[in-house]
Formats: structure tokens, C-alpha cells, sequence
């Protein structure tokens, strides 16, 4: 399913679709025994949720997916490895509180600290993403 989700993400909103996909990906990322590889996938695949939902506007999707990705206890802890995924959610969370507070500067400066952070990284694809994101966010936003 995840080839699915990554090749036409925008057909996940169908809601049968999405209420058959979300709960397996959620029980992965609770499960104990599931390997990191898989549990990591997850966490990237409910991210670029999170994403779409905010740029279609579907903030109360984004909000549900962003406090179940940050509920979900058995992938965070003591996790390392999962860096660049948290500061995305980071990232998110940011962006959101940004548009449905209009706390411009404040937030603004939150989201310019997380995208310089990312320049530390020698992977420049999170940074490129985000600033991608944040242009798309403050035209269909008009922040």
C-alpha cells in the first residue's frame, strides 16, 4: 500500500480509502516487533499526509494525523535515527499553528529556525522540501 499512497497521494482522500490505509499504518507504528525501517516508512508516509492535508486546506485531517504521529509513543523513544522526521514534525505542528493562529512573526521566526537547522544536514532535500512547502503555505494562505 505504501507504492500506492507515494504514487497517487492525492487519491488518499477518498474517505474509504483513507479509513482502510490509516489504522495498518498506525497499528505498524505502535507495534513493539515491527523493525525500524518499516516504522520510519510510516512516520514519513503520515508526514507527507499531513502535508497534503494542509496544503488542500484540510487542517482538521492535518491536526488528527499530527496528534496521532505524536501519541504514538513506541516510535519516539529513544529513537535517533528518526532526526530528520522529527524536525519535520516539528516543522508541520509550526505551520499549522501559523495558520490557524496568525501569530505571523513569532511562528515565522519558529519555521525559519527549523529550515536553518536543516542546513547542518548533508542532505539538502528536507531543506529544499520545506522551503518549497512554506512558499505554497504563504500564497494559499496569504500569510
Amino acid at each position: 500500500y505504501e507504492l500506492f499512497i507515494f504514487k497517487n497521494i492525492w487519491f488518499i482522500f477518498k474517505p474509504t480509502v483513507l479509513r482502510t490505509i490509516l489504522p495498518r499504518i498506525i497499528r505498524r507504528l505502535n507495534c513493539y516487533y515491527e523493525n525500524l525501517a518499516t516504522q520510519k516508512e510510516c512516520v514519513q508516509i503520515i508526514l507527507r499526509l499531513i502535508t497534503v492535508c494542509i496544503l488542500k486546506k484540510e487542517l482538521a485531517g492535518a491536526n488528527y494525523l499530527l496528534n496521532k504521529l505524536t501519541t504514538t509513543n513506541q516510535i519516539w523513544n529513544n529513537n535517533c535515527q528518526l532526526t530528520l522526521e522529527n524536525i519535520t514534525l516539528a516543522f508541520l505542528k509550526n505551520i499549522i499553528i501559523w495558520i490557524t493562529s496568525k501569530q505571523t512573526q513569532a511562528i515565522k521566526n519558529n519555521v525559519t529556525v527549523i529550515i536553518d537547522t536543516l542546513k547542518q544536514f548533508e542532505d539538502k532535500t528536507y531543506q529544499i522540501t520545506f522551503q518549497g512547502i512554506l512558499k505554497q503555505v504563504t500564497e494559499l494562505y496569504a500569510l
